[in-house]
């Protein structure tokens, strides 16, 4: 009787849910199957187990427990879901046996359920979550790739921009080191492995490196400019780092059309500078020749009647002429001494 209080006493204190049934009909229930199932002890006795838990492939689990009442399995385990008295539904995860008497005949089947419900709800947000991430990262219009860079330079994962900058399809897109896509030499002359090895040696030090530009080939000669960035991102066991990779080949071509064209106006500039220059040399030469033969029709002409208003005019219009192009003259020769 001791025994029997005490074996009452475990199993109605229990945290996990714990049932006995015969032939199927529950016949005791404890305090915290009740509290999992919202049903009370008296809604629950006498009703079939299946009624409150579904199994996958219940032929199954009666076949495995009719092999445990022969004494040919120990226990049997099983993960289940089970339904609430408002109608939502739960996860366990239930284990069962035998209770025997002293003679070793089967009293009763003893079955105890872990209530995994919120296990089940985090890994279906984990699932989520990195479905969209999934997503997010495949989708993005930069190739991103994920890197052990305290060791080896291969891809652990990239996304599909990745693949497609260097022509390469899924399966290969994390095949080969870094190293395997640049050329020998990188356009501003340093050597690619140099180049990189400086790159993450700076990088491990401060865990922050400014964008860098990497020129990335796929075929023999032929690749494109790219704008890097490293991302670390923490793990229990490694460093793992985020490349984020923008192409930028078609934005440096652009940037060499402006500045060929710039060059190309600043030299158009520099000669009509010099061609403004040499003109008004030429015509300050003629104007001084004009001021002169004004001087001497002024000289000799004075006398003749009616021609001192037009000399007059003519000695106005000369000089202004000549103020305009010692202005000229002064402009163009500090636009070519600031050029100098």
């Amino acid at each position: 009787l001791e025994s029997e209080f005490r074996y009452r006493s475990i199993v109605e204190n229990n945290q996990l849910g714990m049932a006995s049934d015969s032939n199927g009909i529950l016949t005791s229930v404890n305090h915290a199957l009740c509290e999992m199932t919202g049903y009370a002890e008296s809604e629950l006795l006498g009703r079939n187990v299946y009624e409150i838990v579904q199994v996958n492939k219940l032929e199954e689990v009666k076949e495995a427990t009719m092999l445990m009442i022969q004494g040919k399995l120990p226990y049997i385990e099983l993960s289940c879901t089970y339904k609430r008295k408002d109608g939502s539904i739960g996860f366990g995860l239930v284990r069962k046996t035998l209770i025997k008497d002293h003679e070793g005949e089967i009293i009763e089947q003893l079955a105890t359920i872990a209530d995994i419900s919120h296990l089940k709800h985090t890994e279906y947000q984990l699932r989520n979550s990195q479905k969209r991430y999934q997503t997010l990262f495949e989708s993005m219009p930069l190739g991103l790739v994920l890197l052990d860079t305290q060791k080896r330079l291969v891809p652990l994962e990239s996304n599909e921009k990745w693949g497609e900058l260097l022509k390469l399809d899924k399966n290969a897109r994390n095949a080969q080191k870094l190293l395997a896509y640049s050329p020998q030499v990188q356009p501003d002359g340093q050597n690619s492995s140099v180049k990189l090895k400086k790159i993450l040696n700076k990088y491990h030090k401060y865990f922050n490196v400014k964008s860098f530009e990497w020129t990335f080939v796929y075929q023999l000669g032929v690749g494109f400019q790219a704008l890097c960035i490293l991302q670390p991102i923490f793990s229990a066991d490694l460093l793992v780092s985020m490349m984020i990779v923008r192409d930028i080949s078609e934005e440096k071509e652009q940037a060499a059309t402006i500045k060929k064209q710039v060059d190309d106006l600043n030299d158009k500039n520099r000669q009509l500078g010099q061609f403004g220059y040499i003109v008004s040399h030429n015509f300050r030469a003629s104007v001084a020749n004009i001021i002169g033969l004004h001087e001497i029709l002024e000289g000799h002409m004075k006398e003749v009647e009616g021609i001192e208003p037009f000399l007059k005019m003519l000695g106005e219009v000369v000089y202004k002429l000549d103020e305009a192009i010692k202005d000229l003259n002064w402009i163009f020769s500090i636009q070519k001494n600031s050029k100098e």
